[in-house]
């Protein structure tokens, strides 16, 4: 079978770029590996610039916040910036909404469909069917077939892990960033309220210093909050930050397969949707400009330099985190600082 556009994973970023590509005509094959969309580890946060980007319906929401608290070891800040609220939402919700969206005239989806190999312009699956492109984008996430084909090393990869905790067992309830370079580095810990559990979870790239021992850290900040995960759903997964381009050939990497995830804060479905979308519209005009992609891709390596600062401040980290929450309790700084980071 022949398709002009080959999509390997249908993550938030392949779910928009099959969308894209339907909708202008363009004969699309979406594989995803796994038998449902949409099911991921993932804290399930979104800003309103997600929601605003996909035209989400307020009733896939789960929860919405217009405030974050930032809690370091001396003091507790309530972040309001007035331009962005936030929200979470059910992965496997978003994947089946992103589903609908996709124009079934012009696009194939299957599912429970592991890619086995790579030819030059034909994939194999592992149970021995082959399908011809004439683009392919990988959109598989941190282990990367598409990625492994082009022989691109990941150098910068992160790790989060996290616990679905009863709200009954956990102090905290509110949407909340802990900073605390004692148990967490340069990285930090979260508490994300769903409909019916919280997400409390942490992380840290796995080549730094500062990372060292993170998740038995984590286990002692748990006890010291007093947060029972003892019943706990256990979740992690790798978290690709290693950017290293996205187009190669006639080949394409976007969202997680392209290492576009933040290595300051672990997010990536923005980043995901806006290069899915980049990319299907450089497929359907070779000379549109991804203007979004490009701004998307400033912005990460802003995050990466100000990561960098971090695990190289030492001792003044401890002082540098503090300084920026207070910064947060000033309202003018605070959202400049955080339109920095975060866009």
């Amino acid at each position: 079978m022949i398709y002009d556009v080959v999509i390997i994973g249908a993550g938030p970023a392949g779910l928009r770029c099959a969308e894209i590509l339907s909708k202008n005509k363009i004969k699309t094959l979406l594989l995803e590996k796994n038998p449902i969309i949409g099911p991921k580890v993932c804290a399930g946060g979104l800003f309103r610039r997600d929601v605003e980007y996909l035209g989400l319906p307020k009733n896939l929401l789960e929860k919405e916040f217009s405030e974050i608290i930032l809690q370091t070891p001396l003091q507790k800040t309530i972040l309001r910036p007035r331009w962005n609220h936030f929200f979470t939402i059910d992965r496997t919700t978003l994947g089946i909404w992103q589903k609908k969206q996709i124009n079934d005239n012009h696009a194939t989806i299957i599912t429970d469909c592991r890619v086995a190999s790579i030819d030059e312009n034909i994939i194999k699956t592992e149970n021995g069917k082959e399908y011809s492109f004439r683009f392919l984008v990988g959109a598989d996430g941190s282990n990367s077939i598409v990625r492994k084909y082009l022989k691109l090393k990941t150098k910068t990869i992160a790790f989060a892990f996290q616990y679905l905790v009863s709200p009954t067992k956990s102090p905290i309830k509110n949407f909340t960033i802990i900073y605390d370079y004692r148990f967490f580095g340069s990285w930090y810990a979260w508490v994300f309220p769903h409909k019916n559990h919280l997400s409390i979870g942490s992380g840290g790239l796995a080549n730094s210093k500062s990372s060292k021992n993170v998740k038995e850290n984590f286990h002692l900040w748990l006890k010291k909050i007093g947060i029972d995960f003892t019943d706990a759903k256990y979740q992690a997964a790798p978290i690709n930050c290693d950017f290293q381009g996205f187009q190669f050939g006639n080949k394409f990497l976007v969202g997680d397969a392209a290492g576009l995830a933040s290595s300051i804060t672990g997010e990536g479905i923005y980043q995901a949707l806006v290069s899915g979308e980049e990319i299907a519209r450089i497929i359907i005009d070779k000379n549109y400009r991804p203007k979004k992609l490009k701004t998307v891709i400033r912005s990460k390596q802003k995050q990466d330099r100000l990561l960098k600062i971090l695990e190289n401040s030492g001792f003044f980290k401890f002082l540098l985190i503090e300084f920026l929450a207070i910064i947060g309790k000033i309202y003018p700084l605070s959202s400049y600082f955080f339109k920095k980071i975060i866009k």
